[in-house]
């Protein structure tokens, strides 16, 4: 078995698919089959599309495994060998080094944990950052309040999250919270961030007062009776005191004393409910009770239900009433007077209450291609009645190329109904209930790409060509058409419903063409209409050895083929059939130059000619050495010696080195040498000794020698 690899380096970007080549020739007198393997890689992370390869005698076919890395797989060069085994011979294998090159990807992530506490002075949260790409990302966390009323820490505040992995950090926010109150809604901004990225979440902190409107009411009320008790009793008890001629109880009330007083018989009360636009309750508004006269001072207070009604218990006569809340401005509740009777609960009405201008903020992502603009955000808003979607309203709807946005002057109290667009990408809905004046900051959304679609057409010079099979591959997925014969639709191929964004790799196979593959990208919800391709009749081949000048195969020299109508890159084997390269598939006839170049060697280049389906095998090039070698043997005193430093130089740079030991005492090579002159100084304690040389490219000194005379 004898097998070949088209090239010993392969680039693949994490998420997207590489091709492996390899060509096997049976060199038995019998079928022989070849199964591929890959070491150094998960089995996970390549496939086989044709997992077992029979070959006839003499015949060589050709050998292809997909490579396909998971996005977290790390960046860099891997060495990896694909193995081929003979299925006949289980002794007989041949090894391929092939050198793996993942290219870097950046995909980070921010998640907080939870998004929202309420509670008193402090609160903590986590901060998770996902690392879902294939390089260790450094970042550095900070979080802060807008008006920087809390003291906010981060621990840590660096984290260094390596690929596929994920860190935390905790941060802890506290801040005095208001002695009595309504609740405080602080936003606390959190940024990781690095010299590349920058990414952004908030965390909404609602502080609670140490004494709530509702129970600062009932401490209202509770001080507002017990001080009319105290006023009447301090009556009653004057009443007794006094001479029994001058007193106006009558005498029941004289027998049974304050007991038989019925306070509550004199009280009255003012009822009401408060709703919305939508005719829906709101709970947790203040009504206040204003007694008119005297000194106009607010009496009593309370705080509508679930449901929006109240009830203010209060003493007889005039009153106003007033409404207010957090997010409402504070109103009466009528035009007019109100009049409460003893024992009476007077009905003030139903007020239809609309709060502040309400805000609602988010943000949008859309993941484009690599190097791809950021698709055109938009937002369109809905008022939600009765669990029904309304007509879109005009509202100042700002939003950002980072896909932030900001929805300002909304009507509340309210829910909304949000639909979330990028072009290209599918739409999401989302609902935000916005309280009175409430400004609510919903969760980041990402959106998945629409579906993609790839058309094209191929010719045979300026002829559409039918019955072209058209092969699709991203991944595991596998789809195949072929282009029409007759018809307008002549020569053109569709493929729709891709996922997108993603790149798809697309082979056109006909007999008696070249095979032709291209790669095309797909951005997010793309209709692609891709460049008309051309399929040459007939294919060529070029082989040969490359040596150098003492006639010595080389290996891993770079062999460059290029023509009007194709191209391709080898490497000369370096096992086996060391030095030698085929290139297969090049359009004929044509014309071609072929290069050779190696680290080291002045680069060749050669003239190929192909005429129609024919091929060059025997297309072998010399490569002559583009450096010097200088080399010799230091001595001291007539005897060849080791530990002697030689330094090498062309007044620019130097090259230093010591004799050796072994093999041969006293032995030096400078190898690599770039033509020109040089000094070559050996030195040892007690003696320098100094050598001029002029090299050319190619040339090979070996008797640069210096004897240092030491005395004693």
């Amino acid at each position: 078995m004898l097998s070949r690899t088209t090239t010993n380096r392969i680039e693949v970007k994490p998420g997207a698919k590489g091709t492996i080549e390899l060509e096997g020739t049976n060199l038995r007198d019998v079928i022989d089959g070849i199964s591929p393997r890959v070491r150094g890689i998960d089995p996970a992370c390549y496939s086989l599309p044709v997992p077992y390869i029979s070959i006839f005698p003499d015949a060589t076919e050709k050998i292809r495994i997909n490579i396909e890395l998971p996005r977290s797989f790390a960046a860099g060069e891997h060495e990896i060998v694909v193995e081929l085994r003979s299925t006949v011979d289980g002794g007989a294998e041949v090894d391929h080094p092939i050198t793996l090159v993942v290219e870097p990807l950046d995909d980070i992530g921010i998640k907080l944990s939870p998004r929202a506490a309420t509670a008193g002075s402090k609160t903590d949260f986590e901060v998770e950052l996902v690392n879902k790409g294939n390089t260790t990302l450094d970042l550095v966390i900070d979080a802060a309040d807008a008006e920087r009323v809390l003291k906010v820490e981060t621990d840590p505040i660096f984290l260094r999250v390596p690929n596929g992995r994920t860190a935390t950090s905790r941060v802890t926010a506290k801040g005095r919270r208001p002695f009595m109150g309504s609740p405080v809604r602080q936003t606390i901004t959190v940024t990781a961030e690095n010299s590349d990225h920058q990414l952004n979440e908030t965390f909404q902190f609602t502080q609670k007062a140490r004494l709530p409107t509702g129970l600062g009411t009932v401490m209202i009320l509770a001080a507002i009776i017990a001080l009319w008790a105290l006023v009447f009793v301090w009556a009653i008890n004057n009443v007794f005191a006094g001479d029994d001629s001058a007193k106006t109880a009558g005498e029941g009330f004289a027998t049974n004393g304050p007991a038989s007083l019925d306070i509550a018989g004199v009280n009255g009360s003012i009822t009401g409910s408060i709703i919305n636009t939508a005719g829906e309750g709101i709970p947790r508004l203040t009504v206040s009770a204003t007694r008119i006269g005297g000194d106009d001072s607010a009496i009593a207070s309370v705080a509508t239900d679930d449901n929006g009604a109240f009830s203010i218990p209060v003493l007889p006569g005039s009153y106003t009433v007033q409404v207010g809340g957090e997010g409402y401005a504070t109103i009466d509740f009528s035009s007019s007077a109100i009049n409460v009777d003893p024992s009476t609960a007077t009905l003030a009405g139903e007020l239809v209450l609309a709060g502040r201008s309400g805000t609602i903020r988010g943000r949008i992502i859309a993941e484009s291609q690599d190097g791809a603009s950021p698709p055109a955000f938009s937002v369109l808003v809905r008022p939600v009645i009765d669990d029904v979607a309304g007509e879109p309203i005009i509202a100042n709807v700002v939003v950002e190329g980072d896909g932030s946005y900001v929805i300002a002057g909304l009507p509340t109290p309210a829910v909304y109904s949000l639909v979330l667009m990028a072009d290209g990408f599918a739409p999401q809905s989302i609902i935000a209930e916005l309280a009175g004046g409430a400004d609510v900051i919903v969760n980041t959304r990402r959106l998945g790409a629409g579906s993609g679609v790839i058309r094209g057409r191929v010719f045979a010079g300026s002829i559409p060509l039918g019955a072209v099979t058209v092969t699709l591959t991203a991944g595991d997925l596998v789809m195949e058409t072929t282009t029409p014969t007759v018809g307008g639709e002549l020569g053109v191929y569709a493929f729709e419903g891709l996922e997108s964004p993603n790149t798809y790799l697309l082979t056109f196979t006909l007999e008696g063409f070249s095979a032709e593959t291209v790669a095309l990208e797909v951005g997010p919800g793309q209709q692609l209409e891709a460049d008309d391709l051309e399929l040459l009749r007939g294919t060529g081949e070029v082989a040969g050895t490359v040596y150098n000048a003492a006639g010595d195969p080389l290996g891993g020299v770079i062999v460059n083929v290029i023509g009007a109508k194709g191209s391709a890159e080898v490497q000369t084997l370096t096992a086996d059939a060391i030095g030698s390269f085929r290139v297969t598939g090049l359009p004929t006839p044509g014309n071609y130059s072929v290069t050779f170049s190696l680290a080291g060697y002045s680069t060749a280049s050669r003239l190929l000619q192909l005429g129609d389906r024919s091929s060059a095998t025997a297309f072998d090039v010399n490569l002559s050495l583009s450096t010097a070698t200088i080399s010799g043997t230091a001595s001291i005193n007539g005897t060849n010696t080791a530990g002697v430093t030689i330094t090498l130089s062309d007044s620019e740079t130097s090259r230093v080195t010591d004799s050796v030991s072994s093999p041969n005492a006293g032995a030096y090579t400078f190898p690599d040498v770039p033509a020109g002159a040089y000094t070559v100084t050996f030195q040892t304690p007690g003696a320098t000794y100094v050598l001029l040389l002029n090299v050319g490219r190619g040339d090979v000194v070996t008797d640069a020698d210096a004897n240092l005379v030491v005395e004693g």
